[in-house]
């Protein structure tokens, strides 16, 4: 057994190649290794380079800046990445390929399925809404893979007893995030991904969309009526035109309702609250500032609950699962140029497919 003094020198020695040390210790003896001090050169230079030196070596190095101009290097052990059952993807899936297969085919029929010709009807519905899930979750497992963090890959939620037959797909991470960087890129994948799909869907969707008198429309339509994002309507403009009044309704296919699906999904996403994709470009944009910021938005929320209650529900589920954030490894290292305008990107995306009333009564 190695002497826990000797690792102790060692680690202390790999440090001291890049911070001028000027207090160190550990907590208890199977805690983390701590050193206070200041780089020798620039922090983000010492910092890749401790991560080169440490993370082969299954360590994870963590950085906080301190008072006074020091730094906190934080040197713990990495821990363990449980194995993925992949079946339970797979068979997650299945179920919500069925739910969502239900759920388009009473779009079509205006009524459940009785056999299975009829069942199939739901096709369009289901295969465009979970390309457009599915390439969302697959954004953000992509970009944690490049930037090494450890990912499931997609949990897709089945619930046939809602108007999509799914509650959404989510990953889950393993592994910390080691900078602001990477929060944001993997933050961001997602809804970029989600959001460009969703577009060519709609513009399908649209083409074999019909518009017709408000006093045509079935009886066995929705008495719903579904608010449009600015994209959508951009989109409906270019396909339909202009020639709209209150006395005319457009009578979505299921595929365009699928991408009206996907626009919104992206503007709850990218709120700026909590650990949703939003919450994570919030944090790495503003950092703890992330708080504060996360408040305002679950107040907005609350207000906005005056155009449609489910803001309500929106906003009592977040308060529930928390609204604040994990530092990433590396807290110290700043966006670059390039990152701060993917930022801006997300904005533009979040103010192009948040609607204040996505619900109402016709």
């Amino acid at each position: 057994m190695i002497d826990s003094f000797y690792i102790d020198e060692v680690i202390k020695e790999a440090v001291s190649r890049v911070i001028d040390i000027h207090e160190w210790g550990k907590m208890d003896d199977n805690g983390p290794w701590i050193f206070i001090g200041r780089f020798q050169g620039n922090p983000d230079d010492g910092i890749e380079l401790l991560q080169e030196i440490f993370e082969p070596l299954k360590f994870v190095v963590a950085v906080r800046e301190d008072p006074n101009g020091f730094y906190r290097v934080i040197i713990s052990k990495a821990t363990p990445v449980p194995k993925q059952r992949i079946w339970v993807n797979v068979l997650l899936f299945i179920l919500t390929l069925i739910s969502t297969f239900f759920v388009g085919s009473i779009m079509v029929l205006g009524r459940i399925p009785r056999n299975l010709p009829e069942f199939l009807l739901g096709y369009k519905f289901s295969i465009s809404l979970l390309l457009i899930l599915g390439i969302h979750e697959f954004g953000h497992y992509y970009m944690a893979r490049k930037h090494k963090v450890a990912s499931t890959l997609p949990y897709f939620i089945p619930f046939p007893f809602n108007m999509v037959g799914t509650l959404g797909a989510f990953i889950k991470l393993q592994s910390p995030i080691p900078s602001r960087k990477a929060l944001l890129d993997i933050g961001v994948a997602g809804p970029i991904a989600g959001f460009v799909v969703s577009i060519p869907i709609a513009i399908i969707g649209l083409i074999h969309s019909h518009v017709i008198p408000i006093s045509y429309i079935p009886q066995h339509a929705s008495p719903l009526e579904f608010g449009e994002p600015l994209i959508f309507m951009l989109i409906r403009f270019l396909v339909m035109g202009s020639k709209f009044s209150k006395d005319y309704a457009v009578m979505l296919t299921p595929t365009a309702f699928a991408a009206w699906v996907g626009f919104f999904v992206t503007s709850l996403n990218l709120l700026p609250v909590g650990q949703l994709d939003g919450g994570h470009i919030l944090y790495a944009v503003f950092g703890k500032a992330h708080k504060r910021i996360s408040q305002v938005t679950i107040l907005i929320l609350i207000l906005l609950g005056a155009f449609w209650l489910g803001w309500l529900i929106w906003a009592a589920l977040l308060i529930i699962v928390g609204i604040s954030h994990p530092a990433p490894l590396n807290e110290v290292s700043k966006l670059d140029r390039k990152r701060k305008w993917i930022a801006l990107l997300a904005l533009i995306m979040f103010l192009l497919t948040f609607v204040p009333a996505p619900l109402k009564m016709r």
